[in-house]
């Protein structure tokens, strides 16, 4: 199928796949090939790592050509940095090595007992980010791997163990969302997937020139359009998972017309940025207490516990008395809708009462957490000056003016 366009060899880094017919008159012609190249670079190949791959040809022939070259016969599908080359279909056992690395990633990290849930959130984001995007760039994962992604993910965050039934605090659609939607910014393996998919159906629409993406067109669009064709009988395996996909974004979005602008949204300096696309397909409700809950002087610990006050996991007893504010209560929808409406800007005032929230709620929560399991407590004097010195520390080593610092001791 390689034919009209001529392939005859494929470079993948710092390696070669030369492509020849089965017989052995092919292959010498192809060994002198490599053989004068070294004589004149000087550059030679190391034959221990070199393998040949055979299909449809005979045994004997074989011999012969193995015989000629001294190289070992390689088992097909092989593994190429850390992907398995594969045309058929992908199965969950094909995908072992990428559960099993984020299992693995996961477990490292699961013996640092102090870790917080914070914490926890960027260990997920660099691992799916990490090792999922390497798989997704190259294949569409099952239905039943992308599950796993994401069971696996869910039980690192909340401790649970399959054996367990501890209840986690949020649900996981919850998290997957944007922050600015309501959630932690994770990313869904599901969504992902997608995401990536659709990221292709896009490079075969605009970007014709691309080796693959002209295999795509001589051999299954053809003179058909990306967003039209159906499958046959014969295609691949992945090119009907791909379809799949588009017919899926399609029904989502409401048309041709509709996922075409979407992805044309996303699609900036003949790149198309995935976390864009990602995003364009998740949950498109902003929440009001956005700012909040994420204030850039906030620590992370902070504000995911106020995350899990905000969505009612939590009792928030307000202490913001020492902030010589008017307006006090402590009933906790007046008092979030008050900072949603009244401590929404940019001023350093504004931010730092933000930044008490957070602590507060994260404070008091730690204390909740060690009476319940260590049996100790703290009185409500020593609990503020716990939080007024997280408020310090924060403000005191970030870039403010003096005027500020000022208003800041004065409390």
């Amino acid at each position: 199928m390689c034919g009209k366009l001529k392939i005859s060899h494929l470079i993948f880094a710092d390696d070669l796949l030369l492509f020849a017919k089965g017989d052995l008159y092919s292959i010498q012609k192809l060994y002198q090939c490599v053989k004068d190249f070294s004589d004149t670079t000087g550059l030679e190949a190391n034959l221990d790592k070199c393998s040949i791959y055979f299909g449809g040809v005979d045994d004997a022939i074989k011999t012969e050509i193995k015989d000629f070259l001294g190289f070992s016969e390689g088992a097909i599908p092989f593994r190429y940095l850390g992907v398995p080359l594969i045309c058929k279909r992908l199965t969950h056992v094909d995908c072992n090595p990428l559960l099993d690395s984020i299992s693995n990633q996961f477990q490292k990290w699961s013996r640092h007992s102090n870790l917080s849930y914070a914490g926890k959130i960027q260990v997920i984001k660099s691992v799916i980010l990490g090792i999922q995007n390497f798989w997704t760039s190259n294949f569409i994962l099952p239905v039943k791997v992308v599950k796993k992604i994401d069971e696996v993910c869910r039980q690192f965050l909340w401790e649970k163990s399959e054996n367990s039934s501890k209840t986690p605090l949020v649900s996981w659609d919850k998290v997957c969302c944007g922050r600015s939607q309501g959630g932690l910014g994770v990313y869904s393996a599901a969504i992902w997937n997608l995401a990536t998919a659709m990221r292709s159906m896009w490079y075969i629409h605009v970007n014709k020139e691309i080796l693959w993406v002209k295999w795509i067109h001589g051999n299954y669009l053809k003179q058909n359009d990306v967003w039209n064709v159906k499958t046959k009988r014969g295609d691949s395996w992945m090119w009907k998972q791909l379809l799949k996909c588009r017919d899926k974004a399609l029904h989502e979005v409401g048309g041709i017309d509709n996922l075409k602008k979407l992805l044309n949204d996303c699609y900036k300096n003949l790149k198309i940025k995935l976390s864009a696309v990602y995003t364009a397909f998740s949950p498109a409700i902003k929440v009001p207490w956005f700012s909040t809950v994420w204030g850039n002087l906030n620590y992370p610990r902070h504000s995911f516990v106020l995350w899990l006050a905000v969505l009612n996991r939590d009792v928030w007893l307000g202490i913001i008395n020492w902030l010589r504010t008017d307006w006090q209560t402590c009933y906790w929808n007046l008092l979030m809708n008050w900072y949603i409406t009244r401590q929404r800007g940019k001023g350093f005032k504004t931010r730092v009462k933000r930044l008490v929230l957070a602590a507060a709620v994260y404070r008091i929560w730690e204390e909740r957490n060690r009476r319940c399991f260590q049996q100790k407590c703290r009185n409500p004097d020593q609990l503020v000056m716990i939080i007024k010195t997280d408020i310090f520390t924060i403000c005191l080593n970030s870039n403010i003016t003096a005027e500020q610092e000022e208003w800041l001791v004065s409390l």
